[in-house]
């Protein structure tokens, strides 16, 4: 992930978090970008949300989630138990796909993402 390889022409980070999705065994980060959402994930693939699998890429060996942003309906925060916060996105073909952020806030991440969506 240091020589961002897998961006495309003219796409930047606006900014990244590191998230887990199914727990311990599926961690990664997040990337908000001025073309896409993208999700790098570091832990074993056995894990990922089925919304998820359709949207994955290979790059370098890397695994990426890479979704449009006019394939987003909504970003928002989702909360569990009491304390923890998830991000959790849902895309106009009905998938969600939540990232946990645990005490984190993941409002920046909410902001982030909303100035891309039409």
């Amino acid at each position: 992930m240091k020589d961002n390889n897998w961006l495309e022409d003219g796409e930047t980070i606006v900014g990244s978090w590191s998230v887990s999705t199914d727990g311990i065994k599926s961690y990664g980060k997040i990337y908000v970008t001025n073309k896409y959402f993208r999700y790098n994930q570091q832990g074993s693939l056995e894990q990922v949300q089925q919304g998820f699998r359709k949207h994955l890429i290979h790059v370098d060996n890397q695994k990426f989630l890479a979704v449009p942003y006019n394939e987003i309906e909504k970003a928002e925060i989702v909360k569990q138990l009491v304390i923890f916060k998830n991000l959790k996105l849902t895309l106009k073909s009905g998938d969600n796909l939540t990232f946990r952020f645990g005490v984190l806030n993941p409002q920046k991440a909410v902001d982030a993402i909303e100035q891309y969506l039409g």
